[in-house]
């Protein structure tokens, strides 16, 4: 058994040795640069779970994350949107990344995060704009040439109910949106900054 693990020993140094002068595999930056400041957009649809219709969110991104170890980061979130009518969304989130290839320039991630969200009409009552809790999880890719990066981000979402919206007599899009759980999906692109 010594003498097979000894020649795997051997034969590694050999292909270490092997590889020629001053060629070297690409790799991002080093974990040195723990902090990044992300800002992205995204097309985000939610449905409340009391109807068949989606609305359609524009929604712009802010992050600052802190790259925890080699695969983990950790960031904070706010996020705030609109659709065509007057319904808005704002989103405060934490969120935690595991990276599957930190060390190239092309990488890939799953994240999940929890945080809070309140998602009515812009003229609403305090009690419709309560925030609710809020969760999404989903999966990125970046590319990390340097200290800039782009990304691409697939999320799923799920918010809570709102118990303290007021009740409509006849539903409308804005009251729903308040008042019922709500779950969709979100595509985003962004870009970042290491340091």
């Amino acid at each position: 058994m010594r003498a097979v693990i000894v020649a795997c020993l051997v034969a590694s140094a050999g292909i270490a040795r092997a590889q020629a002068p001053g060629e070297t595999p690409p790799v991002a930056p080093a974990i040195a640069e723990r902090w990044a400041l992300g800002l992205s957009l995204a097309s985000e649809s939610l449905k409340p779970s009391s109807g068949d219709t989606a609305v359609g969110f524009g929604v712009i991104e802010a992050a600052l994350r802190y790259r925890v170890g080699w695969r983990l980061e950790l960031a904070a979130s706010l996020a705030a949107g609109g659709d065509k009518t007057d319904v808005k969304l704002g989103a405060l989130f934490f969120d935690a990344r595991y990276r599957f290839v930190p060390d190239h320039p092309w990488n890939w991630y799953v994240l999940a995060g929890l945080g809070l969200a309140s998602v009515a009409g812009q003229n609403a009552s305090d009690g419709d704009k309560r925030a609710r809790i809020g969760f999404h999880g989903g999966a990125g890719v970046e590319w990390r040439p340097s200290r800039f990066a782009l990304e691409a981000e697939l999320r799923l979402i799920a918010i809570a109910r709102n118990g303290d919206a007021i009740d409509a007599r006849e539903p409308a899009p804005d009251f729903e949106m308040a008042h019922y759980q709500l779950g969709g999906a979100s595509l985003s692109l962004g870009a970042s900054y290491y340091f």
